[in-house]
Parts: C-alpha cells; structure tokens; sequence
C-alpha cells in the first residue's frame, strides 16, 4: 500500500536542516542527517514512525523548551513487519537534549522483536558517540552499543555494550521506565565480559 504521506514519496521522510516536528504519523523510514551545516531537530510531541529510524552524520535532537519537565517520544513501530523493520540505527556523534528541565528526555522506542523471537537482527544499534539526555527502550529486541556511547538508561529483551560504552542510569529516569510502586525488578540471564 502506498503512502499518503508526501514526504514519503521515495520511501524515506528525510530531515537534513533546522526541522520542528512533533505529534505525527511517518508513514515510511525516516532519517535525521547532517549533510552540512549541523541540523537541529526539535521535537514538540511523539512521533511514530512507521518503517526505520536512522540518525546519521551527527544531529542535534533536542525537546522543545514548551514542554517543561515532559520527554518526547520517537515511537518505531512498523505493525505489519516486527523482526526486519522497526529498527532504530544512530552513527557519528548525535547529541541529545531535553526540554532544559533535568526531568526531560528523548525516548528512542523500537518495537522490533527479533530478540525475543530468537533472530539476529538488531532493534537499537547506537555507535560512535551519541550522548546526552536520551533513554532506549526495546522491550523484545537487542540494543547494541559501541564505540564510547554513554546513555542514561536502556531497557531491552538483550543489550550488548561494548567499546568503552557506559549506562548510567540516571535516578529521574526511573518513573519513565518502572511503575512509580515498588523498586525496579529485573533479571539478569548471562553476562559476560569481553576484553
């Protein structure tokens, strides 16, 4: 079926300038990328993307100051293909930031769930220093860092840190990802670690 959207005319929403965008459908992948001049997106509201999300070449995503102590959501979700669509791939220094207020982030969601159904492909592949205020979240699929990443929060069905990367869960993330009742339950099934 065809998009309706306009800007999925050649099958990727491209945003590659000073670009604000928020409470929105894409109906195809869609891409930030820095072709010049450091581009800026600034998000004022969700966006779902129906297809994959792909920040490239080192944008700025930042929250809209309008929006206080609340975060913004990318939500990548392509309901007919969940195990080799719905990724969210991030390269070259992306820098994150919220709102100004230290209770806003951006909130990276793939509902790509290769992992859990025992495939290889990856749901968040984040490599080559994206930092800042920014939370990944893939309840069923692998995250996948490398490269010096420092976040402050990832949840996902596997994660795979490696190359100097950090997750520092930052204490005012948690009323994002846990129910404000009870502390945070969680299992660890295997770890290693690779030198």
């Amino acid at each position: 079926i065809a998009s309706t959207d306009p800007e999925c005319g050649g099958g990727t929403y491209t945003v590659n300038s000073d670009t604000t965008l928020g409470n929105v459908k894409i109906e195809c992948d869609f891409e930030v990328r820095k072709q010049g001049p450091t581009p800026t997106l600034t998000v004022d509201g969700p966006i779902w993307v129906e297809g994959d999300l792909r920040i490239v070449g080192g944008p700025v995503i930042e929250i809209d100051s309008s929006l206080n102590e609340y975060s913004a959501q990318f939500i990548v979700d392509d309901e007919s293909n969940r195990t080799t669509s719905s990724q969210i791939e991030i390269r070259n220094s992306t820098d994150f930031f919220g709102s100004g207020d230290p209770r806003s982030y951006v909130l990276l969601l793939s509902m790509n769930e290769s992992a859990s159904l025992g495939g290889g492909e990856i749901a968040v592949e984040v490599a080559q220093q994206a930092n800042g205020q920014v939370v990944m979240y893939a309840a069923d699929g692998l995250i996948e860092t490398n490269n010096g990443i420092n976040l402050v929060a990832a949840v996902a069905y596997e994660v795979d840190i490696a190359q100097s990367s950090t997750i520092t869960y930052d204490a005012t993330v948690s009323s994002l990802l846990f129910p404000p009742t009870g502390a945070p339950q969680y299992i660890i099934q295997d770890w290693e670690q690779v030198e």
